[in-house]
């Protein structure tokens, strides 16, 4: 019997409090069911699942296909956080890579997803990506479904080996939403922001230069090519980087000058020359008495 761990804050989850109860119960299942290897990516048949839990995931996928991916096709799940949560050690991550090994399917998913944590373990001195080969699936082997995957470039419920990814752009579009910055992403590629992200964020963000955010997140992804997202992790990590600065209240963009509105850094800037004005007026008072 294999020992899992199990996150108690998951019930505050704002995310699990809004799922129904089957989808609740499905979601601990499938992240506990003893078919569950140390990957989370793992073969269970349909048939299976109905007589364990009593329903299928069919209807209740909707609800739970951010976490959770339900590949019929090749009749496998993956609970993409669950290596994420249980991995502690080097030795973990290399069962987890072993109990997939056999699959270049199932191997190009793992550590595309879970890359920013296998970076950082090593054995003996020795990254651990160093010591596996990582093949990429036949291209015979690929299914409508993947190609389907593919162009849906923002799609969280699917992700999809970076090799895989189609990214194709109408000429109309390109007029018609502007691509103004690239940002490095795996596999020596770049994710081009558009026009309408950027007003997006602007108003989301007020209280940054957002082009200027941007810029210092492309250089941060030049600067750190390890660490770098895959096609659908970056806008994640776009917004995060946006949101901290927000809060941190970095200078505001042109936008918001004028209306009113200072950062938390203007204002301490505003309250030290206000002082000063203020002593050298009672400076100047004083001599002339």
């Amino acid at each position: 019997m294999s020992y899992r761990k199990f996150d108690t804050g998951t019930w505050q989850d704002p995310w699990f409090e809004d799922l129904s109860p089957k989808a609740k119960l499905a979601f601990i299942y499938l992240w506990t069911n003893e078919t569950c290897n140390p990957a989370g990516i793992y073969e269970i048949s349909e048939k299976r699942i109905k007589f364990e839990l009593g329903y299928g995931i069919d209807t209740i996928y909707s609800e739970i296909n951010t976490k959770v991916i339900w590949d019929k096709n090749r009749k496998f799940v993956w609970v993409k956080n669950f290596f994420r949560r249980q991995c502690q050690n080097a030795k973990f991550a290399i069962a987890a890579i072993n109990s997939i090994k056999d699959d270049p399917y199932k191997l190009q998913l793992f550590i595309e997803y879970n890359k920013d944590i296998l970076d950082n373990l090593t054995i003996s001195g020795t990254p651990i990506l160093d010591t596996v080969s990582i093949p990429y699936p036949p291209e015979q082997n690929r299914t409508e479904a993947d190609t389907e995957a593919d162009t849906d470039t923002e799609a969280d419920t699917y992700i999809c080996p970076e090799p895989y990814h189609i990214d194709t752009v109408s000429e109309q579009e390109a007029e018609e939403d502007p691509p103004v910055i690239k940002i490095p992403i795996t596999k020596n590629q770049e994710y081009a922001v558009k026009q309408s992200d950027v007003d997006e964020w602007i108003n989301s963000y007020p209280a940054i230069d957002v082009m200027q955010e941007l810029r210092n997140i492309r250089q941060w992804n030049l600067a750190n090519p390890t660490r770098r997202k895959t096609k659908n992790g970056v806008k994640r990590h776009i917004t995060s980087w946006l949101m901290r600065a927000n809060d941190n209240g970095r200078p505001a963009n042109q936008n918001n000058r004028g209306n009113g509105f200072k950062s938390a850094g203007e204002a301490r800037e505003q309250h030290n020359q206000n002082v000063l004005r203020n002593l050298v007026e009672r400076g100047n008072g004083n001599g002339s008495e």
